[in-house]
Protein backbone atom coordinates (compact mmCIF):
# COMPACT_ATOMS: atom_id res chain seq x y z
CA UNK A 1 0.00 0.00 0.00
CA UNK A 2 2.84 2.48 0.64
CA UNK A 3 4.57 1.87 -2.52
CA UNK A 4 1.16 2.37 -3.96
CA UNK A 5 1.01 5.85 -2.63
CA UNK A 6 4.56 6.69 -3.36
CA UNK A 7 3.74 6.01 -6.86
CA UNK A 8 0.66 8.09 -7.02
CA UNK A 9 2.52 11.08 -5.39
CA UNK A 10 5.22 10.48 -7.43
CA UNK A 11 2.58 10.81 -10.21
CA UNK A 12 0.98 13.77 -8.98
CA UNK A 13 4.76 15.30 -8.34
CA UNK A 14 5.80 14.69 -12.21
CA UNK A 15 2.69 16.13 -13.61
CA UNK A 16 2.91 19.33 -10.91
CA UNK A 17 6.55 19.77 -12.12
CA UNK A 18 5.46 19.06 -16.04
CA UNK A 19 2.46 21.83 -15.77
CA UNK A 20 5.29 23.90 -14.00
CA UNK A 21 7.84 23.91 -16.76
CA UNK A 22 5.08 24.49 -19.47
CA UNK A 23 4.09 27.51 -17.60
CA UNK A 24 7.81 28.79 -17.43
CA UNK A 25 8.07 27.57 -21.22
CA UNK A 26 4.70 30.09 -22.07
CA UNK A 27 6.27 32.85 -19.73
CA UNK A 28 9.57 32.63 -21.53
CA UNK A 29 7.56 33.10 -25.18
CA UNK A 30 5.64 35.86 -23.42
CA UNK A 31 9.22 37.56 -22.40
CA UNK A 32 10.73 37.02 -26.12
CA UNK A 33 7.78 38.55 -27.64
CA UNK A 34 7.74 41.78 -25.20
CA UNK A 35 11.40 42.04 -25.90
CA UNK A 36 10.74 41.62 -29.84
CA UNK A 37 7.74 44.48 -29.28
CA UNK A 38 10.05 46.48 -27.46
CA UNK A 39 12.85 46.54 -30.14
CA UNK A 40 10.24 47.06 -32.65
CA UNK A 41 9.11 50.62 -30.93
CA UNK A 42 12.52 51.23 -30.26
CA UNK A 43 13.66 51.13 -33.90
CA UNK A 44 10.23 53.01 -35.10
CA UNK A 45 11.10 55.13 -31.94
CA UNK A 46 14.56 56.14 -33.60
CA UNK A 47 13.39 56.10 -37.17
CA UNK A 48 10.45 59.02 -36.19
CA UNK A 49 13.51 61.18 -34.52
CA UNK A 50 15.40 60.92 -37.20
CA UNK A 51 13.16 61.77 -39.72
CA UNK A 52 11.78 64.77 -37.14
CA UNK A 53 15.50 65.57 -37.37
CA UNK A 54 15.47 65.81 -40.73
CA UNK A 55 12.26 68.06 -40.93
CA UNK A 56 13.69 70.40 -38.52
CA UNK A 57 17.25 70.70 -40.46
CA UNK A 58 14.97 71.17 -43.48
CA UNK A 59 12.56 73.55 -41.68
CA UNK A 60 15.54 75.50 -40.71
CA UNK A 61 17.35 75.34 -43.54
CA UNK A 62 13.88 76.91 -45.53
CA UNK A 63 13.62 79.55 -42.61
CA UNK A 64 17.49 81.00 -43.39
CA UNK A 65 16.55 81.32 -46.71
CA UNK A 66 13.34 83.20 -46.77
CA UNK A 67 15.30 85.31 -44.03
CA UNK A 68 18.47 86.00 -46.32
CA UNK A 69 15.88 86.65 -49.31
CA UNK A 70 13.85 89.47 -47.74
CA UNK A 71 16.31 90.83 -46.13
CA UNK A 72 17.80 92.47 -49.23
CA UNK A 73 17.55 95.92 -49.00
CA UNK A 74 16.23 96.30 -52.77
CA UNK A 75 12.49 95.26 -51.34
CA UNK A 76 12.66 98.94 -49.92
CA UNK A 77 13.24 100.83 -53.30
CA UNK A 78 11.08 101.66 -56.12
CA UNK A 79 12.61 99.89 -59.03
CA UNK A 80 12.33 100.54 -62.98
CA UNK A 81 10.26 98.06 -64.70
CA UNK A 82 14.02 97.10 -66.93
CA UNK A 83 15.31 96.35 -63.69
CA UNK A 84 12.19 93.80 -63.04
CA UNK A 85 12.28 92.01 -66.37
CA UNK A 86 16.02 91.32 -65.93
CA UNK A 87 15.11 89.47 -62.24
CA UNK A 88 12.35 87.70 -64.03
CA UNK A 89 14.67 86.37 -66.66
CA UNK A 90 16.75 85.17 -63.67
CA UNK A 91 14.37 83.43 -62.03
CA UNK A 92 13.35 81.52 -65.22
CA UNK A 93 16.67 80.76 -66.46
CA UNK A 94 16.78 79.24 -62.42
CA UNK A 95 13.76 77.36 -63.12
CA UNK A 96 14.83 75.92 -66.10
CA UNK A 97 18.00 74.55 -64.37
CA UNK A 98 15.91 73.77 -61.60
CA UNK A 99 13.37 71.45 -64.44
CA UNK A 100 16.16 69.69 -65.84
CA UNK A 101 18.29 68.71 -62.91
CA UNK A 102 14.66 67.37 -61.82
CA UNK A 103 13.99 65.88 -65.05
CA UNK A 104 17.79 64.09 -64.55
CA UNK A 105 16.42 62.75 -61.21
CA UNK A 106 13.09 61.38 -62.16
CA UNK A 107 14.62 59.47 -64.86
CA UNK A 108 16.76 57.45 -62.43
CA UNK A 109 14.15 56.64 -60.19
CA UNK A 110 10.81 55.37 -62.59
CA UNK A 111 12.48 52.28 -63.38
CA UNK A 112 12.82 51.19 -59.74
CA UNK A 113 10.01 48.54 -59.25
CA UNK A 114 10.59 48.87 -55.70
CA UNK A 115 8.12 51.94 -55.35
CA UNK A 116 5.51 49.78 -53.37
CA UNK A 117 7.59 49.34 -50.21
CA UNK A 118 6.58 52.25 -48.18
CA UNK A 119 9.59 54.22 -48.03
CA UNK A 120 9.77 54.85 -51.70
CA UNK A 121 6.04 55.13 -51.60
CA UNK A 122 5.93 57.96 -49.72
CA UNK A 123 9.11 59.33 -51.83
CA UNK A 124 6.99 59.01 -55.36
CA UNK A 125 4.58 61.11 -53.44
CA UNK A 126 7.05 63.41 -52.52
CA UNK A 127 8.69 64.03 -56.53
CA UNK A 128 4.95 64.19 -57.56
CA UNK A 129 3.92 67.22 -54.71
CA UNK A 130 7.65 69.01 -56.20
CA UNK A 131 6.41 68.08 -59.45
CA UNK A 132 3.44 70.14 -58.49
CA UNK A 133 5.13 73.05 -56.56
CA UNK A 134 7.44 73.11 -59.71
CA UNK A 135 4.32 73.76 -62.06
CA UNK A 136 2.67 76.28 -59.95
CA UNK A 137 5.91 78.76 -59.71
CA UNK A 138 6.18 78.36 -63.72
CA UNK A 139 2.89 79.92 -63.99
CA UNK A 140 3.16 82.02 -61.10
CA UNK A 141 6.59 83.59 -62.94
CA UNK A 142 4.57 83.81 -66.22
CA UNK A 143 1.84 85.83 -64.58
CA UNK A 144 4.51 88.04 -62.95
CA UNK A 145 6.08 88.76 -66.64
CA UNK A 146 2.92 89.58 -68.46
CA UNK A 147 1.71 91.56 -65.50
CA UNK A 148 5.14 93.68 -66.11
CA UNK A 149 4.32 93.98 -69.70
CA UNK A 150 1.35 95.65 -69.07
CA UNK A 151 3.39 98.03 -66.56
CA UNK A 152 5.58 98.91 -69.74
CA UNK A 153 2.83 99.72 -72.04
CA UNK A 154 1.63 102.12 -69.50
CA UNK A 155 4.87 103.63 -68.95
CA UNK A 156 5.72 104.17 -72.84
CA UNK A 157 2.54 105.58 -73.27
CA UNK A 158 -0.75 105.76 -71.30
CA UNK A 159 0.52 105.99 -68.09
CA UNK A 160 0.71 109.89 -67.48
CA UNK A 161 0.33 110.27 -63.80
CA UNK A 162 3.76 110.81 -62.77
CA UNK A 163 6.06 108.83 -60.82
CA UNK A 164 4.32 108.08 -57.55
CA UNK A 165 1.81 105.70 -58.96
CA UNK A 166 4.52 103.84 -60.89
CA UNK A 167 6.53 103.21 -57.78
CA UNK A 168 4.01 102.14 -55.70
CA UNK A 169 3.43 99.57 -58.35
CA UNK A 170 7.13 98.43 -58.57
CA UNK A 171 7.24 97.84 -55.27
CA UNK A 172 4.69 95.23 -55.37
CA UNK A 173 5.57 93.69 -58.12
CA UNK A 174 9.34 93.78 -56.11
CA UNK A 175 8.11 92.01 -53.39
CA UNK A 176 6.45 89.03 -55.84
CA UNK A 177 9.77 88.54 -56.94
CA UNK A 178 11.19 88.26 -54.14
CA UNK A 179 8.63 85.44 -53.76
CA UNK A 180 8.95 83.60 -56.58
CA UNK A 181 13.36 83.84 -55.54
CA UNK A 182 12.32 82.11 -51.85
CA UNK A 183 9.87 79.54 -53.88
CA UNK A 184 13.23 78.76 -56.06
CA UNK A 185 15.31 78.85 -53.13
CA UNK A 186 12.84 76.46 -51.47
CA UNK A 187 12.07 73.99 -54.36
CA UNK A 188 15.82 73.37 -54.75
CA UNK A 189 16.57 72.94 -50.95
CA UNK A 190 13.39 70.34 -51.44
CA UNK A 191 15.24 68.50 -54.80
CA UNK A 192 18.54 68.13 -52.81
CA UNK A 193 16.75 66.31 -49.97
CA UNK A 194 14.71 64.18 -52.42
CA UNK A 195 18.14 63.25 -53.79
CA UNK A 196 19.36 62.85 -50.41
CA UNK A 197 16.82 60.08 -49.58
CA UNK A 198 16.33 58.37 -52.63
CA UNK A 199 20.37 57.80 -52.41
CA UNK A 200 19.91 56.39 -49.00
CA UNK A 201 16.98 53.98 -50.28
CA UNK A 202 19.13 52.40 -52.52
Amino acid sequence: MKNDEQKKDNQRQWLDNRQQQVRNSQQWADNLAQQTRNQQQWAHNQAQQTRNQQQNSQNQAQKSLIEQILAKPELSKPVETTGIKGEITGIKGEITGLKSEFSAFETVIKPIKSFEIDAFGWLRKRVDFFKTDEDRLEEKVGVLERNVGRINERLLGRNSGGNGGRGARDEGMVGQIRRAETDVRRLQVELSYLIRDFQALV
